[in-house]
């Protein structure tokens, strides 16, 4: 059978978050660096979004930003894909990997890293398994969960984290990413369509495009 159409046609997800995600700290463009596909070793390993702080520690309104630090390591995965622990354990490699890159020892200190994986769906199998391995899991802001060990002295180690569930967001601060799904709703879809008319400036173009 000739599935070239079928991969042809396949939704790139990846292009449309990185874009969505850098248009939710559009405030803060100055104080930040996104950088997408960040090789992490001479083989085929890439963080699929880095958030750098450039200056000193920002105060984020964006709730999504509330755990940043100084190095912010996103795993996104689109709505064909599962969120399970090993995409966590992976991403947590990520971030180990990130941490010894440093020009320098230490030159990346481990405090001032986070972890942040991002799905449409809420991934319930993978809750489960955290709270299962002794993870307590809280929801500051609705869809925004964060996952930390009580049993630890360090609450956070070895990296602050969160879960992202982009359909749980509001909706009136976040319809970027919330429309990035296979059945996008039909107020988030007027709502996106109508911030693209009214927005402008460098970043506008380019992002509505890729989402």
């Amino acid at each position: 059978m000739d599935n070239t159409g079928e991969t042809a046609s396949k939704i790139q997800w990846h292009p449309g978050f990185c874009s969505a995600f850098e248009r939710e700290f559009r405030k803060y463009r100055e104080y930040l660096r996104f950088e997408r596909e960040v090789p992490l070793t001479k083989g085929p390993l890439f963080v699929d979004l880095l958030v750098i702080e450039m200056l000193a520690p920002v105060s984020m309104e964006n709730e999504l930003g509330k755990i940043f630090r100084a190095h912010n390591i996103c795993e996104y995965k689109g709505p064909d894909d599962a969120l399970n622990i090993d995409d966590y354990y992976k991403t947590l490699a990520y971030a180990c990997l990130y941490k010894s890159s440093g020009q320098t020892v230490d030159a990346i200190p481990a405090r001032d890293i986070t972890i942040s994986l991002i799905r449409d769906a809420y991934p319930r199998k993978l809750m489960q398994t955290l709270k299962a391995e002794g993870f307590e899991l809280t929801e500051p802001y609705p869809g925004v969960f964060y996952a930390e060990r009580p049993d630890s002295a360090n609450r956070q180690f070895p990296f602050p984290t969160q879960i992202i569930v982009t359909s749980q967001l509001e909706r009136e601060t976040h319809s970027g990413l919330r429309v990035l799904r296979k059945k996008a709703d039909g107020e988030d879809i007027l709502r996106f369509l109508t911030e693209a008319n009214r927005e402008t400036g460098p970043m506008s173009t380019p992002f509505y495009r890729s989402a």
